[in-house]
């Protein structure tokens, strides 16, 4: 028994999967949301708990005469309080349906939100503006996109009945819907947590329409990735935001100690261009993302006849030579 929850609660019910708002046997959830009480949760865990142990005793009585009978009456009683617990939960959830979106403003910009306090509304919804910032530094497209932000108060066993996943971030035509399914979520105070949001936000934004078949863009992406999470560990000015720019300073750091070569060349020359010359990115990534070079030959000719100075820096250049990839005009 021990062995399966401990299954359940670091395979199946993984805190950062987002996969629904409630795991009955999900004691890693509980302990990682101790700021915002999930009270269903606990109180259907201690039931599980308190019929485990009157299922043992029953078991371990020989001369119990209604032995059977305790035992159905007892698994009637638990199904009974499960399914009570999934009408409650129902009701929440067509509660917050109901309810109008509240607004607030943060940079500036409104984030709508339901189902969640100001302070958990303001907390996500400045990191989709972090990276919307970001994003628009080296796409070069001003998106000022309305953000909104719902709690959705289902469990893991009513997100069967739902036809279409539901992904925790999404992007529509000009709105950037945040479905909150979890209260790992909003838990910035942890690192882990927070990094793991951080990384769940970035999809849409790296996802977006950009031709990731071609590897120079693709690889490009993932080097401009980096840098970005970095900026936004330190726009958050908070003790997680400063262990998150840590950690991916640290990241670079490991990254550059290794040699490079023809498979991750083009990743280290965008962590270069975005992190010393962001202003130089936006064109940058314009032209490779018009022109979609075949090769390497292609991609350093299009860097060197565009930004002969980004071609010539000191940095990128080892990383062309260490590489081998280096051309002769």
């Amino acid at each position: 028994m021990v062995i399966l929850l401990g299954f359940l609660n670091f395979f199946k019910y993984n805190i950062y999967s987002y996969d629904a708002y409630n795991h009955l046997f999900s004691i890693s959830e509980m302990l990682y949301s101790v700021n915002s009480t999930n009270i269903t949760n606990i109180l259907g865990f201690m039931l599980m708990i308190i019929f485990g142990i009157f299922f043992s005793v029953i078991l371990m009585d020989q001369n119990n005469k209604y032995k059977k009978m305790k035992i159905i009456t007892l698994i009637i009683s638990l199904l009974s309080v499960y399914l009570f617990r999934l009408y409650i939960e129902l009701l929440e959830s067509n509660k917050i349906e109901k309810e109008k979106y509240k607004v607030v403003n943060v940079s500036n910009q409104k984030i709508y939100y339901k189902g969640i306090s100001e302070a958990q509304a303001k907390n996500l919804g400045e990191i989709e503006i972090y990276f919307e910032e970001e994003y628009n530094k080296i796409t070069g497209t001003i998106e000022n996109r309305k953000i909104f932000i719902k709690k959705l108060f289902l469990t893991d066993i009513l997100w069967t009945f739902k036809k279409n996943r539901i992904f925790p971030i999404t992007f529509k035509d000009n709105v950037i819907q945040i479905n909150v399914l979890s209260d790992s979520m909003m838990n910035f105070n942890n690192f882990y947590l927070l990094k793991n949001f951080i990384e769940e936000t970035e999809k849409p934004f790296i996802n977006k329409n950009y031709d990731r078949s071609n590897k120079y863009i693709n690889h490009l992406l993932e080097g401009f990735s980096i840098i970005v999470k970095k900026n936004i560990g330190k726009e958050l000015k908070s003790y997680s935001g400063n262990k998150i720019e840590e950690y991916y300073n640290n990241d670079l750091k490991k990254i550059f100690l290794s040699p490079s070569n023809k498979n991750n060349f083009i990743k280290r020359i965008a962590m270069l261009i975005y992190d010393k010359y962001p202003e130089k990115s936006i064109l940058f990534f314009q032209i490779i993302c018009k022109n979609k070079p075949k090769n390497d030959k292609e991609f350093l000719i299009l860097l060197k006849n565009n930004f002969i100075m980004l071609y010539n820096d000191k940095d990128v250049k080892n990383v062309i030579k260490e590489a081998k990839v280096e051309i002769k005009l």
